[in-house]
């Protein structure tokens, strides 16, 4: 295989992949084709220049992947949160004591959602998955004049 090497694109300690082919095609410089193995991608690999090869960049700890996650289920929360605190305002102006403790739940449970156990996840594409899941199950749960709060988690 060869990979196309940018290097006015600085990656990792090295320079950017931008393709891999199985043949070279005539590029313009400072563009160049180098060697490399079956295995290199563009979007997980770098040219090191002083190694004269292909490199993996690191891979995230899975504590960064998990806090990384956690993040973004805590930025996803926040317009439920508004949709459902609008619910519960109106619920309670109009006196409707159980709809506004139902609304309650649900917001006790979704911020109860970063504490769910990510040790299983190895990537952050499981991490994600498992975040997801939890909403969903949440957003089951939750009587039916309460479940357009989720909306914003439907693709």
């Amino acid at each position: 295989m060869k990979a196309l090497i940018s290097p006015i694109e600085p990656a990792g300690t090295g320079y950017r992949i931008a393709q891999i082919a199985e043949i070279e095609f005539e590029v313009a410089p400072p563009m160049l084709w180098v060697d490399v193995g079956q295995e290199v991608q563009c979007d997980t690999h770098y040219f090191d220049p002083v190694a004269a090869a292909a490199v993996g960049f690191p891979q995230p700890s899975h504590a960064s992947l998990t806090a990384a996650t956690l993040a973004k289920a805590r930025a996803m929360r926040l317009d439920i949160f508004r949709v459902l605190d609008g619910l519960q305002a109106s619920a309670l102006t109009t006196g409707n004591l159980a709809r506004a403790s139902e609304i309650e739940t649900c917001k006790e449970q979704l911020r109860n959602i970063t504490a769910i156990d990510l040790s299983a996840c190895t990537t952050r594409e499981q991490m994600e998955v498992a975040i997801l899941g939890a909403y969903q199950t949440i957003a089951a749960a939750a009587p039916a004049e309460i479940q357009s709060a989720f909306q914003s988690l439907v693709p």
